[in-house]
């Protein structure tokens, strides 16, 4: 991906044009789309070969053709921009967290202590943690918050449009400006956090602010009638996916001898903010 021009001047978006900009985005949409086709192709071939949902081992997709089946009002298209939701909104936004937050705790061993401590002993010798644990897991959700705090996968907001002038904190904001919110500026903010800089999941113990939008400090997944939509599957996947990485593993890097605290942490930015260099990692049973 590349900085799209259009996206913070509108009247400039022909420039983006000639930079390859939105040929490539075309041909990326056409690509994804021709596989979200075989995708749904490939089940509804499935079910038909099969003739029963309940005879084959069914997925998101197989039930999402099952709905569509029995309701006509849902579309190829919908089906299409569901799986979109999932497999971009989901899954990058999720897995890019997911690397921030194990470089979190290689970085700071009492915290991934801390947390795996309370993993196993909540899990204790069960072969499979289920939610009932998950719940029960105070100090993961709190180091889940801390690195959302800290590494926003999306570092601004999606725009707004101002739909009539309004006057905000001194400023003239006039009508059909397109406003960005830049929630990674917003929760690094000194006069909001105490050492903001610091991964201090601690910080949330004694504090009523929460991801769901109700808290300006912490706005990571948006808020109001256009917050983020993914808001629980994304949390949920965290919390399962980062209990059974510390249940089942101790986690090392790969030089003994490289300290953990110069763990390079540059940000490289994307459909996501990601790390610049890649994280790798040494689990141990």
């Amino acid at each position: 991906m590349a900085f799209s021009v259009g996206d913070y001047f509108p009247n400039l978006r022909w420039i983006d044009v000639f930079t390859g900009l939105i040929g490539r985005l075309k041909s990326s949409s056409r690509a994804l789309d021709t596989f979200l086709d075989q995708v749904i192709e490939e089940h509804k071939t499935a079910m038909e070969n099969v003739g029963c949902l309940s005879e084959i081992k069914s997925d998101f997709v197989n039930i999402l053709l099952q709905v569509q089946k029995d309701e006509n009002n849902l579309t190829r298209e919908h089906i299409k921009a569901i799986l979109l939701d999932m497999f971009v909104g989901g899954s990058d936004t999720t897995s890019t967290g997911l690397e921030w937050l194990m470089a979190e705790l290689i970085r700071n061993p009492r915290v991934m202590k801390k947390a795996q401590e309370e993993v196993r002993r909540v899990v204790g010798n069960k072969p499979k943690i289920d939610v009932d644990d998950i719940n029960q897991m105070e100090y993961l959700k709190f180091v889940i918050k801390e690195n959302l705090r800290l590494h926003p996968s999306l570092p601004l907001l999606l725009p707004r449009e101002t739909s009539k002038s309004v006057e905000i904190g001194g400023y003239h904001v006039p009508a059909n400006t397109r406003v960005f919110i830049n929630a990674w500026a917003i929760q690094r903010d000194p006069s909001l956090w105490e050492k903001p800089e610091e991964f201090i999941p601690e910080r949330f113990k004694s504090s009523s602010v929460d991801i769901k939008g109700h808290d300006i400090e912490l706005v990571v997944f948006g808020c109001g009638r256009r917050g983020c939509p993914g808001l629980a599957f994304g949390v949920a996947s965290t919390e399962y996916i980062i209990a059974n990485l510390l249940y089942w593993f101790d986690w090392k890097l790969p030089d003994d001898s490289a300290a953990p605290e110069d763990l390079d942490m540059s940000e490289i930015f994307g459909l996501s903010v990601s790390k610049k260099v890649p994280l790798h990692l040494v689990p141990t049973p």
